[in-house]
């Protein structure tokens, strides 16, 4: 039994359900898509793998024998069940979804991306709901890999593991200070360096310009708060007229909006970094996670944020 097992696999069992269904070696052959010679042969391993010709010459074409007749039903649903379930591309229907979308990302990377996915995905999939964690980039990929993140949003970190990533759109940053404050505008480096500052420090692999652009400069920021809460900045530079914040542009922007702030030109160029989402190779063709990181492209797309 195990020796006739191993002589088994499935293209036999596609010849032998063309056969019953054709009657014809010549239209079983183009419904598998090749030759009639291929067929042939395949039928005469069939023969010799069952001990029974299984399909006669008869008036009209092949006609199963009776030990054909008994295993047609056993070989059609074993083709039915391998095509039908086994090579099929599962389908994700948002519609009808009932789960939860979870993203690794920062306080920065909330204020950029959640507003304009929470809009799609109450359109889209409303039985769907949004989850966000902070996860530090070394562990980022075991949480991955086991479906407890779907998706993360970051500038460029070190990744380690089986992690995809695809570049959403490109930013830079700013120099943020009180509305009142006394600061030249534009803004030296002489003037940058002796200033005060907000520091807002990353998690550890994170690969963002800021610092090794700082120290090209030859300029060492004199920190007075060092915060890992990006969303901090506004709130004390509103509140301190001498010192500055270098934030991502997009939320600098926003806080002129709602602070007593403003942003000041640098007479240097500040670099610019790009935003990815990644995802891990276990879930690359998964139907969810190409659905929700269309979402997340299409989201930021509304707004604005596109690859440059």
């Amino acid at each position: 039994m195990k020796h006739k097992l191993g002589r088994l696999d499935f293209q036999l069992l596609a010849v032998f359900e063309a056969l019953l269904q054709h009657g014809n070696t010549g239209r079983a052959a183009e419904q598998l898509g090749v030759t009639q010679s291929a067929v042939s042969h395949s039928l005469a391993r069939l023969r010799d793998l069952f001990g029974d010709p299984l399909f006669v010459r008869a008036r009209g074409g092949l006609a199963p024998t009776p030990k054909a007749e008994v295993l047609a039903p056993i070989v059609l649903e074993i083709v039915t069940i391998t095509r039908d379930r086994l090579f099929v591309q599962r389908h994700f229907d948002p519609l009808a979804a009932e789960r939860t979308l979870t993203l690794a990302v920062n306080d920065m990377g909330e204020f950029s991306t959640v507003p304009g996915v929470l809009e799609r995905l109450r359109e889209e999939a409303p039985g769907m709901n949004l989850k966000t964690v902070q996860i530090e980039p070394e562990r980022l990929n075991d949480a991955m890999e086991t479906g407890l993140v779907d998706l993360a949003l970051a500038g460029p970190i070190d990744v380690p593991g089986e992690l995809f990533q695809q570049k959403l759109y490109d930013t830079s940053f700013a120099l943020l200070a009180s509305a009142d404050s006394a600061f030249s505008d534009p803004l030296t480096a002489i003037d940058y360096a002796a200033a005060r500052h907000v520091v807002i420090t990353t998690g550890r692999g994170d690969r963002l310009p800021l610092e090794p652009f700082l120290e090209r400069l030859g300029v060492q920021r004199n920190a007075l708060l060092t915060t890992p809460h990006t969303f901090m900045a506004p709130f004390i530079i509103e509140r301190q007229r001498d010192l500055i914040a270098t934030i991502p542009v997009t939320l600098a922007r926003e806080a002129t909006r709602k602070f007593a702030v403003k942003i000041l030109r640098p007479t240097f160029e500040l670099p610019a970094f790009p935003v990815f989402q990644f995802w891990h190779r276990r879930f690359r063709s998964d139907p969810f996670n190409l659905w929700a990181r269309d979402l997340i492209r299409r989201s930021l797309a509304d707004r604005g944020l596109r690859p440059l």
